[in-house]
């Protein structure tokens, strides 16, 4: 790093920000040379986060040894992170790297969330190809996204094994024609619409696929609303606040029986799997998915509700209060009057069955629904609000009715020439108003 210089941020009558070096601002043609600072609005708070810009004027001696502690305490979480472990003895270099060398790509998946708040466009890439088309910087944020997933099927789960032509040649009688796969890219947004993280799915055309699997072979029953409403009702009686936890890449975490693997093509221009190589996919099901989990749940002695297969209750210390669990797809919430039983559950899930389980500890969802120590089962109050929110509470309100037109996007503005953020506002407004509303019909009572 340079030296770091003291100075004064200037904004130009065209928005345009700079950084002027010295302690006067007048300009001189030797001196306090502007340097300018493009996109600084979007840039300021990486830069601050990262302690290349500091507040107050602060010596050079000083704004290193921040600068320097700052990367010292990330370089170390990075390293608690990556080896699970706080002691010394395991962060040391030699740990660091042999860990690195023995599985990169759990490096890549533990190190990087792939964040979006620095992205310059919101628009999501279609093909990996159109990645030479985005900017340097959206390029490398996607590139890297896509390798986090690439490699978290490939090593950790180990989803697929490469097979040559030849090899796929002779399982061809066997296996069938090769099922193309597809990378679809997602930014993550939080409960107010803010990207939050750039995120890669590799898919399997499933529609392609020739075998007649009949439903109840492919069926994995998930937890109903009515069935969320019971066991908040659960909680909040108790007056115990539920947390959740969430499978990583849940359904690749079995193994698919002998006579239903099949061969897939890599996704459309993938940099990483080799030239003329074919992907046997050995993992991959929503029902095999249910399966494991419920077998793992049984395994610490929770056991399913017989009219409701994705509720589980047991009792895991003797002589303490049950537990309860319900099962959404790959996401776990769970509660107990008793907190050293919801801890004896998050340390015997991983240690006792082979779930990889991320424990985020606090339920949370994307979209108009927020969840808190509050539950409500009756939403008269938040309808109101909503109303109140939206300016809709008025009698001149008028409410005009859109026809159903197929093809029609109901939750975007596409044809209205608009700036990218005023659009983005309109978007995420009428995107809670319709979420909402469908949340209220279908999450609480039906006669309000």
């Amino acid at each position: 790093m340079t030296s770091p210089k003291q100075g004064y941020l200037y904004c130009s009558n065209t928005n345009q920000w700079s950084f002027i070096p010295g302690r006067s601002l007048l300009l001189n043609k030797n001196r306090n040379t502007p340097i300018p600072l493009p996109d600084f609005l979007s840039t300021a708070s990486i830069l601050i986060q990262n302690g290349l810009i500091a507040q107050d004027w602060i010596t050079s001696k000083s704004f290193m040894d921040n600068y320097n502690l700052l990367q010292a305490s990330s370089t170390l979480a990075r390293r608690i992170v990556l080896t699970g472990s706080a002691s010394p003895d395991h962060l040391t270099d030699e740990i660091i790297t042999k860990t690195l060398q023995d599985n990169p790509a759990k490096a890549i998946a533990t190190i990087f969330k792939i964040s979006a708040s620095s992205l310059e466009s919101q628009r999501e890439p279609k093909l990996h190809g159109e990645h030479y088309q985005l900017s340097p910087k959206d390029k490398q944020i996607w590139d890297e996204s896509y390798r986090e997933e690439y490699f978290g099927l490939h090593n950790d789960t180990q989803t697929w094994q490469y097979i040559t032509e030849e090899e796929y040649q002779n399982m061809k009688k066997i296996l069938g024609r090769p099922l193309p796969t597809m990378a679809i890219s997602k930014i993550k947004r939080d409960s107010h619409g803010n990207p939050i993280r750039a995120k890669y799915r590799n898919v399997v055309l499933g529609n392609l696929d020739p075998h007649n699997w009949s439903k109840s072979d492919c069926f994995a029953p998930v937890l109903s609303a009515m069935e969320l409403r019971l066991l908040l009702a659960i909680a909040t009686n108790m007056r115990v606040i539920p947390k959740q936890c969430d499978a990583v890449q849940a359904f690749c975490q079995t193994t698919l029986p002998p006579e239903e693997r099949y061969v897939c093509t890599p996704p459309k221009g993938c940099p990483i799997t080799p030239p003329k190589t074919y992907l046997l996919l050995s993992k991959c099901s929503p029902r095999h998915w249910y399966e494991t989990a419920k077998k793992a749940l049984m395994t610490i002695n929770l056991q399913p509700c017989p009219n409701a297969p994705c509720i589980f209750s047991g009792t895991l210390i003797t002589g303490k209060p049950p537990l309860y669990v319900g099962i959404y797809v790959d996401d776990f919430i769970y509660f107990s009057s008793d907190p050293s039983v919801e801890l004896a559950f998050e340390q015997l899930l991983p240690t006792k069955t082979t779930l990889q389980i991320d424990f985020n500890n606090q339920i949370h969802t994307n979209g108009p629904s927020k969840w808190s120590c509050q539950q409500h089962l009756s939403q008269e109050a938040d309808i109101h609000q909503l109303l109140y929110d939206h300016n809709l509470h008025t009698p001149s309100t008028i409410t005009k009715p859109t026809p159903y037109r197929s093809g029609h996007p109901v939750d975007s503005i596409p044809t209205i020439a608009l700036l990218p953020e005023r659009r983005i506002e309109l978007e995420t407004k009428l995107r809670t108003i319709i979420g909402s509303l469908n949340w209220i019909s279908t999450q609480t009572r039906p006669d309000i």
